[in-house]
């Protein structure tokens, strides 16, 4: 397994994760965030050109704000699901998702009029890897792959371990107190597709998963939450 660097820019966490000379990133936090992740690589001893890849699951403010000063920092690529580079290369956040509460109902409507206004706007970045629905990550040292995870956003992608581990976005959240989650993400544009996509992770070999926010969690307690949202006795 390799080693694993959590660095929290804002609410969401970017992962560092070790590979064969250097590290992938994921995410890429939200707006003015560079200071931190400077910061966060000084404390650990990492020089920018460490980094060969940055990973953005998808392309929402808080995951990609700061990716094009990271970008610059790092001097590396970064990677995207093909359908969702046209909003990363335009600035613009892809469509705010339904919300699964009420409280995600209520932030979704505001956060569409505000993201109409361009509130929610962010340094353009034309991406230089488009996913589609596989991609294996052997040329950047990672024994591992970015699959395409739908549910959150039509063009959700995980970075995929081949040791066990998941680095999800917001395909499911962990930010709870005293051990309440994982939880629905608050936005989905497709929940019946979302819990395809957990029933996929699970039939992956995957046994941790590490989310945008919060605390890395089991598979098992992800699986089980999908039983008791559908009803379901088992997963067959």
């Amino acid at each position: 397994m390799p080693a694993i660097h959590t660095i929290r820019l804002g609410f969401t966490n970017t992962y560092l994760i070790e590979a064969e000379g250097g590290f992938v990133a994921v995410d890429a936090g939200s707006l003015r965030r560079e200071k931190a992740f400077a910061w966060a690589m000084g404390r650990l001893g990492l020089a920018f050109d460490r980094v060969r890849l940055i990973v953005a699951t998808h392309v929402h403010y808080d995951h990609v704000g700061s990716l094009s000063a990271i970008r610059n920092l790092c001097r590396c690529p970064a990677a995207v699901h093909r359908s969702e580079a046209p909003a990363l290369a335009s600035g613009r956040m892809a469509a705010v998702p339904a919300g699964t509460n009420p409280y995600g109902r209520f932030v979704s409507a505001v956060g569409t009029r505000v993201a109409s206004r361009g509130w929610l706007d962010f340094p353009p970045v034309r991406a230089d890897i488009l996913v589609d629905g596989h991609y294996p990550l052997a040329d950047f040292g990672l024994d591992g792959r970015l699959v395409l995870t739908r549910g959150h956003t039509a063009g959700s992608i995980s970075l995929i371990l081949n040791s066990g581990q998941a680095f999800i976005g917001d395909v499911a959240v962990n930010y709870l107190p005293f051990g309440l989650g994982p939880i629905m993400p608050p936005f989905a544009d497709n929940t019946g597709r979302l819990f395809e996509t957990w029933r996929e992770l699970g039939e992956a070999g995957i046994r941790t998963l590490y989310p945008a926010h919060g605390l890395p969690f089991s598979i098992y307690e992800l699986l089980a939450q999908r039983e008791r949202r559908l009803g379901l006795v088992g997963l067959d």
